[in-house]
């Protein structure tokens, strides 16, 4: 699972670079799927050691945003199924016995200490920052819901696509409805705005799997 091999390239990244990482979300607490994201929180202030994070891995991700509620939580999508929501952390205010210098991997949720987000990094990392570029992220978030088995949620964020479309909210009852809505959607989306086509590859290769 390209997810678990993300968390292991996490610990040595976190251990190298002496940085302090934290595992949160499903894959912390259980009931992930294989369209799960990779929820995680960094505490750093270097921009460029964030960005040596996400290119690190592998192939350099199709997508790289943030989200707007809350206020700059990083989104990184790559091909083959994985995603990341990484939380860049500012500082602690309470006091963590397992924190430490060398840098450390944290398989504990970081929601139990009093933490302050850094809300503005993102602006080193995210090279567009339009509302239709943050519009894009969401077709990737609505089939990954889709492929989890959470239709109202898939189906809520289609309608949010729409909105900004201008398209008319249509009823999804089924895969089948939900496939050649988000279908059509991307179509109209992709008339009007760039994709990146790598982004747009890993798209249809979800599409593919409905």
């Amino acid at each position: 699972m390209i997810q678990r091999r993300f968390i292991e390239y996490s610990k040595v990244f976190a251990r190298d670079n002496g940085i302090d990482i934290w595992l949160s979300g499903s894959f912390l607490k259980g009931g992930f799927t294989k369209y799960s994201d990779v929820d995680l929180a960094v505490k750093t202030d270097d921009a460029d050691a964030i960005r040596r994070y996400i290119n690190g891995f592998g192939p350099a991700p199709v997508y790289v945003g943030r989200t707007e509620h809350p206020n700059g939580i990083l989104i990184v999508i790559y091909e083959g199924g994985l995603a990341l929501d990484i939380e860049i952390i500012e500082n602690i205010g309470i006091a963590d016995e397992t924190l430490n210098t060398e840098g450390c991997f944290h398989v504990k949720d970081i929601k139990a200490l009093l933490y302050v987000r850094n809300e503005m990094i993102w602006r080193e990392l995210v090279t567009d920052d339009s509302k239709s570029y943050r519009i894009m992220r969401l077709f990737h978030r609505s089939l990954i819901k889709a492929l989890s088995g959470k239709a109202y949620l898939a189906n809520a964020i289609l309608n949010e696509i729409s909105d900004f479309l201008d398209a008319k909210h249509i009823a999804v009852n089924n895969e089948y409805e939900f496939k050649f809505r988000i279908i059509e959607l991307l179509d109209r989306f992709k008339k009007k705005y760039f994709i990146q086509i790598r982004y747009y590859n890993e798209l249809c290769r979800l599409i593919r799997k409905l």
